[in-house]
C-alpha cells in the first residue's frame, strides 16, 4: 500500500513495512509512520556507563532490584532507586548495568538531570539505531520510543539522577523486551505507579561501611586500626558519599581515621573543610554540601514556595533519629517558617505559615529524600540524616541559630502533653530536648525556651528515671549559673528541682542541703513571699519529713501554708501542693483521721480549681481513700478510681499502675494465688511501656517475691530478691530506699530459712544502710536494730545481743518515751533475752 505524505513535494512513501502511532484530532486522523531502522552492528551502547565504584559493597536493596528487573512479566520492568543524595544509588545502577551488559542488545545510560538531556540522549540512540533524522530531537525521540515498543531486541535504559519525574512525561520507555532503571532523590507517587517498583536506598549497614572504608584505606601509608575505622564510620553515620570523600581526604593527606574523626568532631570545622572538592571519589560529581543544597533549592520551588528550607532548618536542630510531625504544626514553628519564607518587605503579622503549609513543605522535602517520613512510627515520624542536619545548620549565622533554637525549644514545650499517657512519646520528646540542648545550650538559656529543659527533667523523674533526672538537673544548674548567674530566679528554680530529685533518688541529706541553700537565696533575692520561695520552703518541709522527722515536717508545713495563704490565691498550685504534703505527714505522725479529713477537703477544692481529671486531683483521691481505710479499718473500693485513671491517664501511666498495685495488695492476704496471678499480669503490662529500671517495676517484682516467700517458698523468694537487688544496685543510687526495702526482705527470708548467722549478717547491713538513709533514730532503723539483736541471740552471740538490746532500749526511751510501742517491744525482748540467759546459767 502506497500512501502520500502530506508535504509540498508530494513524494510517495513506501509504508508497507512501517510501524507507527496514530494521533486523532477531532474528525481528522493523522498517521505517523516510521521505518524500522537497523544498527550497523549489535550490541548498541549509548551514553557512557560510569566506572564501577571502588570497593563496591553489594546491598540487600540491589538484590531486590535485580529480582524485579529479572522477572518475566510480558511488559516493561521498571525499578526506581530512590534515596538521599550520596547514598550510592548510581553505584548500584552502575554495578547492575555492567553486570547485565552481555544480556541486552541496547544499553543506554541517560543523565536525566533535565528533560532536554533525556530527549537529546533518546535522539542519539535513534541515530545509533539507524534513524535518518532531520535534526529535530523531539521527532527523533518519538521514533526511538516507538522502536522500543515494537523491537524484539532486549534493551536496558538507565535514567540516572532524575531531577524531576515530570521531565519523563511522554518519555517513559515502554516495551515488552525492556528494562528501565532510574536513580533519583525523589519519592513522588508517579515513581511507584503502573507497576514500577520504587526501592529506597539507605546508607551502608555498619558492617558494609567498615568493610568499605577498610578496603578504601588499604593503600594508606599509615595503618588504620579497626577500632578507629569503626569510630569514623559511626561518626559519618554510614553515608557512602561521606565515607568515600573521607577516605580520599585521609589518603591524600596521609591522615588517620582517628585524626579525621577528631577533625569531624570539631564543630568549628565546616563540611566544606572536611569534604573539599579535591577529595571527590568514586565518580561523585559534587561534594556533600553542594549535593543537598541543590536539592533544597529544587524542593523550595514546589508549592508552598520557600517553606522547605525553614522546615528543614527546624528538623536539623532536633533528634536525627526522629520526632513527631505534629511538632512542625505548633504555633511557634508555623510562625518561624512563615517569617523565614516571607519576602523581606512582608509585615510580620502577615508572614505566617499554616499547619497545612508546613505539612506540604515536609512532604516536598521527603520527595527529594532530604528527610524520611515514617507514618508507622508517629512518635519518630520525621527523621533527618545527621550530615544533612549539619550541612543545613552551617549555612546559618549565629543570630539565626539563636532564633531557630528558641523556636524549636518553645515548640517542644507547646507540644509536650500535660499528662504523659504515652511513655514512648515522653522518651522521644526528652531525646529531642537533649539534642537541642547539646548543640545550642546558650541559645536556649538566653530566652523563654529554657522552660523545656525543666520540663524534660521533670519528665525523667516522673517516668521513674530519677538518677537520670538528677544528672540532667545538675547540668541545668551548672549552665544556669554560668549563663544567667547564681541569683537568677530560673537558676534557683533549677536548684529547687535538683533538691527534689536528689531526694527521690534516695540522697535525702544532700536534698535537704540543696533545698536549704535554694530557699535562703530565694528569700534573699526574690523575697519571702515570692511563689518560688514559698514552693521551695514547702519542698524542704516534705524532705525533712522523709528524713525521719514527721512531726517537724508537720510544724514546718503548717507555717509554710500560713505564709502562702497570706501571699497567694488559695487555689494557687503551690498552696494545693503544700496542703497535700501536710495531709501526708499528718497521717505519718499517726493521725489517720486528720490525714483523711485534709485529703478530702483538698480533693473537693482540686475538683473545683483543677477539675476531676487532673492528675493531682486523682492522686489526692487515691490518698484520701487510703487514709480513710487506715482510719476506719474498712478501706473503700479502688476499682472506680482505677477506671477513672485508665480513662484519663491511660493504662500505662505510673499512677494507674500504682492503684492496680494497691488493689492487689488489699486483697492479697485473702487470696494469695489470685494476687500472684494479678501481680504477674501487672508486671507484664508495666514491662511493655516502662523502662526496665522504673520504680514501679521494681516494686511489683518485690511484691511477687515477698508473696512467694509468704506462701512457703523462702528459698525461691531469696533467689528472686537477690536478682532484684543486683539490678537495683546497678541502676539506682546506692542509698535508694528501694534497695533498703529489698535488703530488709532478703534478711527476713534468710531468717525464715533458719540460717541465723547469715540472717545476722544481713540485718547488720540493713542497720548500716538504714542509718545512712534515715538516721539512727528513725523508726525503720530501730526496727532493723531490734531484728538484729534478736538474730544475734539466735546465732549464739549472747554478749553482743545483750549490749545491743540494752542500748536499743535506752535509745527508745530517749527518743520515743516509755509508752511507745517500739520502746515496749525493745523492753520485752530485753527481758526475754535476760530470762533465757539466767535460765542457761542455772542449768
Amino acid at each position: 500500500m502506497n500512501l502520500r505524505r502530506a508535504s509540498d513535494a508530494g513524494e510517495m512513501v513506501d509504508a508497507r513495512y512501517a510501524r507507527g502511532i496514530q494521533v486523532g484530532s477531532h474528525t481528522t486522523q493523522i498517521n505517523h509512520f516510521y521505518s524500522v531502522g537497523a544498527a550497523d552492528r549489535w550490541p548498541v551502547r549509548v551514553g557512557a556507563v560510569p566506572i564501577p565504584a571502588d570497593c563496591y559493597q553489594v546491598r540487600n536493596e540491589s538484590r531486590l532490584m535485580e529480582q524485579h528487573l529479572g522477572s518475566e512479566t510480558g511488559s516493561t520492568r521498571v525499578a526506581v532507586l530512590s534515596g538521599l543524595g550520596g547514598a550510592g544509588k548510581s553505584q548500584v545502577a552502575v554495578a547492575y548495568a555492567r553486570g547485565c551488559s552481555d544480556e541486552v542488545d541496547l544499553e543506554m545510560w541517560v543523565v536525566a538531570t533535565s528533560r532536554e538531556s533525556i530527549i537529546s540522549t533518546y535522539a542519539e540512540a535513534a541515530a545509533a539505531l539507524g534513524h535518518a533524522g532531520t535534526g529535530d530531537a523531539v521527532r527523533a525521540a518519538e521514533w526511538f520510543l516507538s522502536w522500543l515498543q515494537h523491537t524484539d531486541r532486549a534493551w536496558l535504559i538507565v535514567l540516572d539522577d532524575l531531577a524531576d519525574p515530570a521531565d519523563l512525561q511522554g518519555l517513559w520507555p515502554d516495551g515488552s523486551r525492556g528494562r528501565v532503571l532510574i536513580t533519583t532523590r525523589r519519592t513522588d507517587a508517579v515513581l511507584s505507579a503502573h507497576g514500577r517498583r520504587r526501592i529506597d536506598i539507605g546508607v551502608f549497614s555498619p558492617d558494609q561501611a567498615c568493610a568499605y572504608l577498610a578496603a578504601k584505606l588499604e593503600p594508606a601509608v599509615t595503618p588504620q586500626p579497626a577500632n578507629e575505622i569503626a569510630g569514623l564510620v559511626e561518626a559519618l553515620h554510614h553515608l557512602p558519599l561521606a565515607l568515600a570523600q573521607a577516605a580520599a581526604f585521609i589518603l591524600d593527606r596521609d591522615d588517620t581515621c582517628g585524626g579525621y574523626a577528631a577533625r569531624f568532631a570539631d564543630r568549628r570545622r565546616s563540611l566544606v573543610d572536611l569534604f573539599p572538592r579535591d577529595a571527590l571519589a568514586d565518580d561523585y560529581r559534587t561534594t556533600i554540601a553542594v549535593t543537598w543544597s541543590l536539592s533544597v533549592d529544587a524542593a523550595d520551588q514546589l508549592a508552598p514556595g520557600g517553606m522547605c528550607r525553614p522546615v528543614l532548618q527546624v528538623a536539623s536542630v532536633l533528634d536525627p533519629h526522629g520526632f513527631p510531625s505534629g511538632l512542625l504544626e505548633t504555633e511557634e514553628i508555623t510562625e518561624y517558617v512563615g517569617v523565614m519564607a516571607a519576602a523581606p518587605s512582608t509585615p510580620l503579622e502577615l508572614a505566617a505559615a499554616s499547619p497545612q503549609d508546613c505539612r506540604d513543605a515536609l512532604r516536598n522535602l521527603a520527595r527529594f529524600s532530604l528527610l524520611t517520613i515514617n507514618p508507622s512510627d508517629p512518635q519518630r515520624a520525621v527523621s533527618v540524616h545527621p550530615l544533612v542536619q549539619r550541612a543545613t545548620i552551617e549555612q546559618l549565622t549565629e543570630e539565626h541559630l539563636d532564633v531557630l533554637a528558641q523556636a524549636a525549644g518553645l515548640a517542644l514545650s507547646e507540644y509536650w502533653p500535660t499528662i504523659e499517657r504515652d511513655p514512648r512519646l515522653g522518651q522521644v520528646l526528652r531525646a529531642n530536648t537533649g539534642t537541642l540542648a547539646d548543640r545550642h545550650t546558650d541559645a536556649l538559656w538566653r530566652g523563654a525556651a529554657r522552660s523545656v529543659l525543666l520540663r524534660a527533667g521533670r519528665s525523667l523523674g516522673e517516668s521513674g528515671l530519677v538518677t537520670a533526672a538528677v544528672d540532667h538537673t545538675e547540668r541545668m544548674v551548672r549552665e544556669a549559673r554560668r549563663i544567667l548567674g547564681p541569683e537568677h530566679p530560673d537558676t534557683l528554680t533549677a536548684e529547687n528541682d535538683l533538691g527534689c530529685w536528689q531526694g527521690e533518688a534516695g540522697d535525702i541529706t544532700t536534698a535537704i542541703n540543696t533545698l536549704t541553700s535554694a530557699f535562703y537565696q530565694q528569700d534573699q533575692f526574690l523575697g519571702h513571699d515570692h511563689p518560688n520561695t514559698l514552693m521551695t520552703r514547702a519542698n524542704l518541709g516534705h524532705w525533712r519529713g522523709m528524713n525521719g522527722n514527721p512531726q517537724e515536717a508537720v510544724r514546718w508545713l503548717e507555717q509554710a501554708l500560713q505564709a502562702e495563704l497570706c501571699a497567694l490565691d488559695p487555689h494557687h498550685h503551690t498552696v494545693l501542693a503544700t496542703r497535700a504534703y501536710l495531709a501526708h505527714w499528718r497521717g505519718e505522725t499517726g493521725d489517720a483521721d486528720g490525714a483523711a479529713r485534709l485529703y478530702l477537703e483538698l480533693h473537693a477544692d482540686q475538683q473545683r480549681s483543677l477539675g476531676p481529671d487532673d492528675p493531682d486531683t486523682l492522686r489526692t483521691r487515691n490518698n484520701a481513700i487510703y487514709w480513710l481505710g487506715v482510719a476506719t479499718g474498712a478501706p473503700e473500693s479502688l476499682e472506680e478510681l482505677l477506671a477513672h485513671q485508665e480513662r484519663v491517664l491511660g493504662r500505662g501511666h505510673p499512677d494507674t499502675f500504682a492503684t492496680r498495685n494497691n488493689i492487689i495488695f488489699l486483697h492479697g492476704e485473702d487470696d494469695p494465688r489470685t494476687a500472684a496471678t494479678s501481680w504477674k499480669r501487672l508486671l507484664e503490662d508495666q514491662q511493655k511501656v516502662l523502662d526496665p529500671q522504673h520504680p514501679s517495676i521494681f516494686r511489683t517484682r518485690n511484691n511477687l517475691a515477698v508473696l512467694r516467700g509468704n506462701s512457703g517458698d523462702a528459698a525461691g523468694a531469696l533467689q528472686d530478691l537477690e536478682e532484684l537487688l543486683a539490678e537495683q544496685r546497678h541502676s539506682l543510687p546506692q542509698k535508694h530506699p528501694y534497695i533498703l526495702e529489698t535488703m530488709v526482705n532478703i534478711a527476713y527470708f534468710t531468717a525464715e530459712t533458719g540460717d541465723a548467722p547469715n540472717a545476722t549478717r544481713r540485718f547488720e547491713e540493713v542497720v548500716t544502710l538504714s542509718a545512712e538513709i534515715h538516721g539512727f533514730d528513725h523508726d525503720r532503723t530501730i526496727d532493723a536494730r531490734t531484728a538484729l539483736a534478736y538474730w544475734r541471740s539466735r546465732a549464739g552471740q549472747q554478749h553482743c545481743a545483750s549490749l545491743e538490746l540494752n542500748q536499743l532500749l535506752a535509745d527508745c526511751l530517749q527518743w520515743r518515751g516509755p509508752n511507745n510501742p517500739r520502746t515496749r517491744r525493745a523492753e520485752r525482748l530485753r527481758d526475754l533475752h535476760s530470762d533465757a540467759q539466767d535460765s542457761s546459767t542455772d542449768h
